[in-house]
């Protein structure tokens, strides 16, 4: 395992992006849908636990990738083993969600991030 720490570069967390198949977010609470919207710009579909932020109404079962019953590690890796064996799926999901960040303007939620975060402090 490589834990690389906040990275700045768009073009290198973009090469770590492109080096995997599906995301796959663990966290019990993710308020802001960032790394998800990162994953989707990146044609990557999203497994996550239902529930768990506000990420849970971009992703869509079959569509943009799955939510699985809160705190199970064992439905995680049900549809880990699903998506693996099926590029078909894992491509046309990833084009979903492609989709889906474009229609939300990823870059313009990021400038407000960006603008409120620099006038918080």
């Amino acid at each position: 395992m490589i834990v690389t720490g906040f990275i700045s570069d768009k073009k290198e967390i973009m090469r770590y992006y492109d080096a995997c198949d599906i995301f796959l977010l663990t966290s019990y609470e993710d308020p802001f849908p960032s790394v998800v919207m990162e994953a989707f710009n990146a044609k990557k579909p999203v497994i996550a636990f239902e529930n768990a932020g506000g990420f849970c109404d971009i992703v869509i079962n079959d569509f943009s990738g799955y939510l699985v019953e809160y705190g199970s590690s064992d439905a995680l890796v049900e549809k880990i083993k699903f998506l693996v064996n099926n590029n078909a799926l894992k491509e046309e999901l990833g084009n979903n969600a492609k989709t889906i960040c474009e229609s939300l303007k990823f870059d313009e939620y990021v400038k407000i991030l960006k603008s409120y975060v620099l006038t918080e402090k």
